[in-house]
């Protein structure tokens, strides 16, 4: 028997958003005001509440915030410049460009560059580093070993400050389709893990739905909301432990590891990643 009620439901459930997808369509002004409160809601910041961090400059009324159509009127590329630098997202993305991420990695894809990944944190960093994290996502539980496979990532998190004496976080993309079954990823991951531990940058390890890390991979959901309520976590720091117990499969990563950064001149964070059978 056909349920009416349950069709009824899944329609009335499903008109909202074909009604934003057809308004956004035919008005990409709006598209653009829908990213920004998405941005804002992606990052826990009520509507209510944006007011507060914008600049005086870009002083805007409470009601400007109440949806995506109030929003529209009150948009300006100053305003749009302040979101993107704010958020740390590629301005195009916001100017809803065909192709765009919103976060994307090329400006400091420098995972698989030692030397550039060091300068680009020092500079960032400075005497600062409790403000910042290296996240290391991914979609399977425990530590990687030698049978993992599938993407992960790498994400920079910045502490800035937020309202009422809360710290606001914002992220950046710092890798582009690395994967554990390619073993030239699981060493520029481990080299990208010792540079962040030289410089006292705190690592974390989280683990995602691989929707979730699919969204992401394809630049259709903002980090925040990715990282939002992950699954569950691992110990990304102990990729930097010497083990006994190493198979020569993992052994032969932190040699490989090990001969880049000295490769790239950083032989005091190349020390952290002696062999297992050497001391520390």
């Amino acid at each position: 028997m056909f349920d009416w009620l349950a069709y009824v439901k899944a329609m009335a459930d499903m008109l909202p958003r074909g009604l934003n997808w057809w308004f956004e369509r035919r008005d990409p002004v709006r598209a653009q005001a829908a990213r920004v409160l998405a941005a804002f809601e992606a990052h826990d910041i009520a509507r209510t509440q944006i007011v507060r961090l914008l600049p005086p400059y870009l002083a805007l009324p409470m009601t400007a915030f109440v949806s995506a159509q109030s929003l529209r009127e009150h948009l300006t590329p100053a305003f749009l410049d302040w979101v993107a630098d704010f958020f740390m997202l590629d301005r195009a993305w916001l100017d809803c460009m065909p192709d765009t991420q919103p976060h994307s990695p090329y400006p400091h894809c420098f995972y698989k560059q030692p030397r550039e990944l060091h300068q680009w944190l020092s500079e960032r960093v400075g005497d600062h580093s409790l403000r910042f994290v290296l996240y290391v996502l991914k979609a399977d539980s425990g530590q990687p070993g030698e049978r993992s496979e599938g993407p992960f990532a790498l994400v920079f998190r910045e502490n800035v400050s937020g309202l009422d004496d809360e710290a606001l976080a914002r992220y950046e993309l710092m890798s582009d389709g690395a994967r554990f079954d390619h073993p030239s990823c699981i060493v520029d991951l481990l080299a990208a893990c010792a540079v962040a531990d030289s410089l006292s940058i705190a690592l974390r390890g989280l683990v995602i739905s691989r929707k979730r890390m699919q969204a992401l991979e394809e630049g259709t959901m903002l980090i925040a909301a990715a990282i939002r309520r992950p699954e569950d976590y691992w110990r990304p720091e102990r990729l930097l432990q010497p083990s006994q117990d190493a198979s020569p499969w993992w052994q032969s990563i932190r040699k490989e590891a090990t001969a880049w950064l000295e490769e790239a001149g950083l032989h005091h964070v190349q020390a952290t990643l002696k062999p297992s059978n050497q001391t520390t």
